[in-house]
């Protein structure tokens, strides 16, 4: 180990953070997670008010810091496609990217999308994050992150609301191998 970190400098700026082992490996395909519908909405009052309509319990997990989903919406002021259009979505990690499965996989958030990137992947544009919280359907919980270019969006359940958050993060975040990110396919 000491070699391949080049020496005990490399050790130390390992363990000080400021070098991290990522091994890549090659040959990386992706199965279409979920198909949706992006277009929907004509502008940001009526993609505002879905995604407040009560049945659909989804609430905004920034409240304490004062961000409710107006905030969140109004905030990031998402640019809304002029035309009704399906895109095809990857839910992935970085494992699934391609950086081994090791111990000290922590991959940087510029690591993961420049890695998605170069394997095809786009972005997720801000109305896309928007769409899938609408049209997310899955009961069990997790938590997804959906990186945009004006920040990530945290997507996450508990036993009955959803919630959606963004947060602005340094290309330099650190996330762990399996945590899941929501790309999309061009076309």
């Amino acid at each position: 180990m000491v070699n391949k970190l080049g020496g005990m400098n490399g050790v130390k700026d390992f363990l000080s953070n400021k070098t991290q082992v990522l091994d890549v490996s090659q040959d990386v395909y992706f199965r279409v997670w979920k198909k949706i519908n992006i277009g929907v909405h004509q502008n940001l009052d009526e993609l505002y008010t879905s995604l407040i309509f009560p049945s659909l319990r989804i609430r905004s997990n920034m409240t304490h810091w004062g961000y409710d989903m107006d905030k969140i919406v109004f905030g990031t002021r998402p640019v809304l496609s002029p035309e009704n259009k399906e895109v095809k979505l990857i839910n992935t990690s970085p494992v699934g990217l391609g950086f081994k499965n090791r111990f000290f996989t922590t991959p940087s958030l510029g690591d993961v999308c420049n890695k998605a990137q170069r394997n095809g992947l786009l972005l997720c544009s801000e109305e896309m994050a928007f769409e899938l919280t609408l049209q997310y359907k899955e009961r069990e919980f997790k938590r997804i992150y959906i990186p945009t270019r004006k920040g990530v969006f945290d997507l996450s359940r508990s036993d009955k609301e959803l919630y959606l958050s963004i947060y602005d993060q340094a290309p330099t975040t650190v996330y762990q191998k399996h945590d899941r990110f929501i790309f999309c396919l061009p076309g």
